[in-house]
């Protein structure tokens, strides 16, 4: 069998994507399995996505168990991009409770398990990105102030523009005026 491409190109056809994903080794699989985030959690780590976890506490936004939410258990054995949430459960005639398996992007986290490994870039990412927006903010005001003061000191000089060609329009009637009262 031949090995697995770490360099394969993305294709647009989904046999392809699927193909890739069924035959990816288990630790490309897990990387696969991402959910979006809740606000709170975006604007802390400044992600949209995470890799889901065991312990994280997630909602599912579709299908038959919608607006449910619950902690993630673990993932199928047969499809690891499917998860199992406590509290999603079919009961079976006999008895025995079996839990359903959810795909991954029917989910959104709305609590992540705090690891430091999993938040550290994110976080100085998170804190850099809020300096620069402040930094930005900050800029756009000074720049705002500067403008409405030039804007006036144009506005002001247009003005004093306005008069002196009035004055001199002026000074030139008057001294036809006079030329022609000369003339007479």
């Amino acid at each position: 069998m031949k090995a697995f491409s770490k360099s394969w190109k993305s294709s647009k056809k989904p046999r392809k994507q699927r193909k890739y994903t069924y035959n990816a080794p288990l630790h490309l699989k897990r990387k696969l399995v991402k959910a979006k985030v809740s606000k709170e959690i975006e604007e802390k780590y400044n992600v949209k996505t995470l890799i889901v976890r065991k312990n994280d506490k997630v909602k599912i936004l579709r299908g038959e168990y919608k607006g449910k939410e619950g902690k993630v258990i673990g993932f199928s054995k047969k499809d690891y991009r499917r998860v199992l949430i406590e509290g999603v459960e079919l009961t079976k005639k006999a008895g025995e409770k079996k839990h359903i398996p959810i795909h991954h992007s029917n989910l959104i986290i709305i609590s992540a398990e705090e690891d430091p490994k999993r938040f550290k870039r994110k976080k100085t990412v998170a804190a850099e990105t809020q300096k620069t927006k402040k930094l930005t903010k900050e800029s756009k005001k000074t720049e705002t102030a500067e403008n409405k003061k030039t804007s006036k000191a144009k506005t002001a000089e247009k003005t004093e523009d306005k008069e002196s060609k009035k004055e001199v329009k002026e000074s030139k009637k008057a001294t036809t005026e006079e030329t022609k009262q000369t003339e007479q």
